[in-house]
């Protein structure tokens, strides 16, 4: 017996799924894993993760940039998926990504099996859904949730929303946070990037890309005078190249590429101040629960924040860190010289607190809670 996780990527670094799929195998919910992608030049066709899961990336003939191609391409993917599907003995799919649910359905209805729907955002509210897109994704999934036997979100609000859009009960929220782990000191980012021992380093870590206030936090910190205070981007994305530019001119402005998965926490601990400045242009960024939040208070670093409704939530009420009023570079700034006022101290310990309750395991238990609950169900 199966249990099928699709989502629509080369699954490269998808932590969130392996830590559910994890959980489901640990926990004894599910006995055998299969994690469906999307295969990528230089990516194994098949990549064992341990004993009872691995992944299969499933390849399409059709290339090209064109809308037509792009549509085609996923089209084929997806009849090659259930082609490679449709004589396995599947229990349960777990389908991570809206534009996989009709896919996922029919699966479901082709086995007779158990559908999970777990989006890791709100899909229909996202920077890059508008008009026409938008509408199709709100009918889409509109049409197909009701399918679902179990669904889970990854914030309250987003909750709340699905509630009142879907006429639903609210669905158990899951939160993408990491494994605990205890405090641990590391001086990577200073040692890696020849950093001065007595600067203070803020982090902004994931992609690098608009939207996320990246370009703020650059004219932020092109602004500061002071060489102690210095910036690292780690990751990758469209702006990389940009900051690559400006950090040969801004002595205070640094570049790291990307980590594994496994090491992000000791570079994180690193760093003096975690960054997250998502902006408001979508609902989902408004309601946004960030895994990079969580990451920061396990590694102990205060925050500055963007105004988000959750986020900011999270923030005021662990009293880890200081909300920004705005997006714009000279409140940045103000909110750097606001948290440079406060006691360092108290706000890493009260970010260790955080990261006790806002652990993994903790939603785990939430996450296996309502497994059990929709098994029982099945069975009755």
């Amino acid at each position: 017996m199966i249990n099928i996780h699709i989502y629509p990527s080369t699954f490269e670094y998808e932590s969130r799924i392996l830590k559910v799929t994890e959980a489901l195998v640990t926990r004894g919910v599910v006995e055998r894993v299969l994690i469906i992608a999307i295969a990528r030049d230089g990516l194994q066709e098949r990549q064992v993760i341990d004993e009872a899961r691995e992944v299969l990336r499933i390849r399409s003939r059709i290339n090209g940039s064109r809308l037509i191609l792009k549509i085609a391409r996923f089209v084929e993917w997806s009849i090659n998926v259930f082609l490679k599907l449709s004589n396995q003995d599947v229990t349960m799919v777990n389908c991570h990504s809206l534009s996989v649910l009709p896919l996922c359905v029919i699966l479901k209805w082709w086995h007779q099996c158990i559908l999970v729907y777990e989006p890791h955002e709100l899909e229909t509210e996202t920077i890059g859904s508008k008009g026409l897109r938008k509408m199709l994704a709100k009918v889409v999934e509109r049409i197909f949730i009701r399918f679902a036997d179990q669904t889970f979100v990854v914030s309250e609000s987003i909750a709340d929303e699905y509630a009142r859009i879907h006429n639903m009960i609210a669905p158990p929220v899951v939160l993408n946070c990491p494994k605990y782990m205890p405090p641990i000191q590391s001086n990577l980012l200073r040692e890696h990037l020849c950093i001065p021992d007595d600067a203070v380093i803020f982090l902004y870590q994931g992609s690098l890309a608009s939207g996320r206030g990246v370009s703020v936090i650059l004219e932020a910190f092109k602004k500061i005078a002071d060489p102690r205070k210095v910036i690292v981007f780690m990751g990758s994305g469209p702006l990389e190249e940009e900051i690559k530019e400006v950090s040969h001119k801004c002595a205070n402005i640094y570049h790291h590429p990307s980590v594994p998965s496994d090491a992000v926490l000791q570079y994180t601990a690193s760093a003096d101040i975690g960054m997250h400045l998502i902006q408001n242009t979508c609902l989902n960024h408004y309601y946004c629960m960030p895994n990079k939040l969580f990451e920061y208070s396990m590694a102990g670093l205060p925050v500055i924040v963007s105004n988000m409704l959750e986020m900011s939530r999270f923030v005021r009420k662990n009293r880890t860190g200081v909300v920004a009023r705005d997006e714009s570079p000279d409140t940045i700034v103000e909110a750097i010289d606001e948290l440079m006022q406060m006691k360092l101290p108290s706000l890493k310990s009260n970010a260790f607190d955080a990261a006790k309750q806002y652990c993994w395991e903790e939603q785990e238990k939430v996450m296996i809670s309502n497994y059990l609950k929709l098994f029982s169900r099945e069975q009755a």
